[in-house]
């Protein structure tokens, strides 16, 4: 059984993302680059891409994450915790990226989407999400 580490809840959702590699120890031909791909899944701390592209664990990346419903976008940056491949949604890469700055004026949004989104999903009740943001600050 894995080791479960996840601190908040996730969302099982695809959008996309402009991701832009601002520093990669060992990779410094990916620093500038800018590429797109698609959310596996967000959480509140972070989320879950799926992409054609290598990226270092430790990489910091700017990420601009393009969402449908409600069309909102936001600008967030993050460092990459973990790197896996395999078939990922016809993908052969997947990371995990751990938020270290989000967008000025954008937590309350950010977290109020996520909360709606879980809670309309049935994936927890909005008691439960109550508790699990006292427990586990963002």
């Amino acid at each position: 059984m894995r080791n479960e580490r996840r601190k908040q809840p996730r969302v099982q959702e695809k959008n996309q993302v402009a991701v832009t590699v601002l520093e990669a120890d060992g990779a410094p031909d990916l620093v500038d680059k800018t590429f797109f791909c698609p959310t596996e899944d967000i959480s509140a701390t972070g989320l879950r891409l799926c992409l054609h592209q290598r990226v270092p664990v430790g990489a910091l990346l700017s990420m601009r994450i393009a969402f449908h419903k409600p069309v909102r976008a936001f600008k967030h940056e993050g460092r990459v915790v973990w790197f896996r491949t395999g078939d990922f949604n016809g993908h052969p890469h997947a990371l995990g990226v751990q938020f270290t700055q989000l967008q000025e004026g954008s937590i309350e949004i950010w977290n109020s989407m996520l909360a709606s989104k879980i809670i309309s999903r049935g994936a927890m009740s909005e008691a439960t999400w109550l508790a699990e943001k006292s427990t586990h600050p963002a």
